[in-house]
């Protein structure tokens, strides 16, 4: 099968020789968790660029000087372990719900959400 190279763009490549790259893919439906449903929208997502709570400070300071925070979250599989924790994000479902944060756990080596109320820093 010819592929362009990493970069090119899928102007080089005509539709019949893109599609079939993904001849014989399975195709399944994504859960309603992720597509929505009458019954179960996605929520919004409302990002929190300024805060009061000292710990959502420290948090989008992080985010802006890309470095990590240590904190003790009272959650997960293990609740009260000190945690490196790199942020991407913080947002709320609602306006004037909590706090989550989005980014990468050094204990767990991948993504993690944290609820803020559930963060105490170390």
């Amino acid at each position: 099968m010819d592929v362009p190279p990493l970069g090119a763009p899928f102007g080089m490549m005509n539709r019949r020789r893109f599609a079939s790259l993904f001849t014989g893919l399975a195709v399944t439906q994504a859960p309603a968790a992720m597509t929505g449903s009458p019954s179960r929208p996605i929520a919004p997502i409302h990002p929190v660029h300024e805060s009061y709570d000292p710990v959502a400070q420290r948090f989008l300071r992080a985010i802006l000087e890309e470095e990590p925070v240590a904190v003790f979250y009272q959650g997960g599989s293990t609740p009260g372990a000190l945690r490196h924790f790199r942020p991407d994000s913080l947002y709320r479902l609602e306006p004037g719900g909590p706090i989550f944060a989005t980014g990468i756990c050094q204990l767990r080596d991948g993504t993690r959400t944290f609820r803020l109320d559930r963060v105490r820093l170390a």
